[in-house]
């Protein structure tokens, strides 16, 4: 990836439409439209417990079983992101969700759908800081960059929860676009 590129995030990375007609999950289409190449490495699909945090963000008890996976995301062979994502057990099941490090075509959000939970909001809290040492690690991230904490959760048509992921993103390789309507 050249020094100086920067992928931006747009809202419309999440639309079922593009979804449906490319096959690809809101990053790759991203990336594609960018000009860029796209992977993500799933490094763990596991269940645990809810943190606190995680727990209300959910709407859950904390505690409540959670399945858990783990991506490392790369853009023109260079990682660039790292993402926890946090779905309620009963909702995941055993599905493909809850078992599989490749979900096929749509991605998460396809296999969402087949459950009976397409994406209808999403919210998305961004702050920026300096990344940890183990993050500058898995991310290759330069001295003195920083990284954007995003805190994305999918709700459905009545603005039900459903999932939460955590993710990480280099400030020199991803950015973030948003036009936000003004109401009166």
């Amino acid at each position: 990836m050249r020094a100086e590129h920067r992928t931006w995030f747009r809202p419309d990375r999440y639309s079922r439409r593009r979804r449906e007609e490319t096959g690809l999950s809101p990053f790759r289409i991203a990336v594609a439209g960018q000009g860029g190449t796209s992977a993500t490495e799933t490094r763990s699909v596991t269940r645990a417990e809810a943190s606190d945090d995680i727990a209300r963000r959910l709407g859950l008890r904390r505690g409540t079983e959670v399945v858990q996976r783990e991506n490392l995301y790369f853009v023109d062979d260079e990682p660039v992101q790292h993402g926890v994502t946090y779905i309620p057990a009963t909702i995941a099941g055993d599905s493909e969700i809850a078992t599989a490090t490749d979900l096929g075509p749509g991605s998460i959000y396809a296999r969402f759908e087949e459950l009976g939970w397409p994406v209808a909001v999403v919210r998305e809290e961004v702050t920026a800081r300096m990344p940890t040492p183990a993050e500058a690690e898995s991310l290759a991230i330069p001295p003195g960059v920083p990284v954007i904490e995003m805190t994305h959760t999918s709700m459905d048509d009545w603005k039900r929860p459903f999932e939460v992921t955590r993710f990480v993103l280099r400030a020199d390789r991803l950015g973030l676009d948003y036009e936000v309507p003004i109401e009166d």
